[in-house]
């Protein structure tokens, strides 16, 4: 059996395959069969191709995990990867990628193919990471308002794993409550957020040197650059989304935007002030740099820090 996640939002794919190697681990306690390949790290092709059919002494199936393939081998790899896998009888194997290959890639569209189960996942809209929200606290017998969820949401933009630490220690605090927006302002940390639209307001007005202090402080504070990528692109979405209503019916009513975008009104009034300083033009040649940027880096032609500067740089 062939199980094939793939896509950019990896907090679900981690849950998956928890969830797999939970059940396969409650019937084989030993943990023999279990064999998961990182290649991020030194893992060499034969390793993966000869677990393929071995027997195991511990266990009669093996759970095999291979972690980011194709962003670390080659074309021909993948070739010969794929003419090994006709070796899987009884054995539950599972690719799972954080990125979308190339649409042509040889092991990619094979996959797609004859997979048992294949699945692409993509970062939630923020009405459905509202509803989420909302549940999950419902689960932890607590509660809280749609509006409140989305203000959540907002902050904690794509990093899914903060928004279930945050859902999980405002579910403690609250004890069985109803949780406000004063307990998120209180509990949930707006700083990296916060950055972000001090960013990219000095970037739209051409204060390059003063983005790129705020830059090298964020680094300096201990954020991840790949996180702070994702918070760059994240907000250069946002304000295409605003600038949707703003630049192409004229609206500026930041009521009426909310409601349309399900976004927080705060998070649209930032928007707003950022919308009316630049083009549409220049919004959407600066989300296409950051695809590049994203496409760059995980080929290994750039290194995101040094991306991450070329684009204020150039903005």
């Amino acid at each position: 059996m062939i199980i094939f996640y793939y896509g950019k939002e990896t907090f679900e794919q981690e849950e998956r395959i928890t969830s797999l190697k939970e059940k396969f681990l409650a019937k084989n306690t030993s943990g023999g069969g279990l064999l998961i390949f990182d290649c991020s790290r030194d893992v060499v092709l034969s390793e993966i191709q000869d677990s393929f059919g071995s027997q195991n002494l511990f266990a009669q199936k093996k759970l095999i995990i291979v972690k980011d393939f194709f962003q670390h081998f080659d074309s021909e790899s993948q070739k010969l990867l794929k003419n090994t896998l006709d070796r899987i009888e009884e054995d539950v194997v599972v690719f799972a990628e954080s990125s979308v290959p190339r649409k042509n890639a040889t092991l990619f569209t094979w996959l797609l193919k004859n997979a048992d189960t294949c699945e692409e996942f993509n970062f939630p809209s923020m009405k459905a990471s509202g509803a989420y929200i909302v549940a999950q606290f419902k689960k932890n017998d607590c509660s809280i308002s749609a509006e409140d969820a989305l203000y959540l949401a907002e902050i904690c933009g794509e990093d899914l794993h903060r928004r279930k630490q945050e859902i999980d220690k405002l579910s403690v605090y609250a004890s069985g409550g109803k949780i406000t927006i004063s307990d998120i302002d209180i509990l949930c940390s707006r700083q990296t957020q916060g950055d972000m639209f001090v960013a990219i307001e000095s970037l739209t007005r051409g204060r390059s040197a003063e983005t790129m202090t705020l830059l090298h402080k964020q680094v300096r504070a201990g954020d991840d650059v790949h996180y702070i990528f994702s918070m760059y692109a994240y907000q250069i979405r946002t304000l295409l989304s605003v600038g949707g209503f703003y630049y192409g019916q004229g609206i500026s009513d930041k009521s009426i935007i909310a409601k349309a975008l399900k976004m927080h009104p705060f998070v649209v009034e930032k928007s707003l002030g950022v919308v009316r300083q630049l083009s549409e033009q220049r919004l959407r040649q600066a989300h296409k740099n950051l695809l590049l940027i994203d496409r760059d880096v995980k080929v290994g032609k750039r290194e995101m820090y040094s991306a991450l500067e070329f684009f204020i740089m150039e903005f």
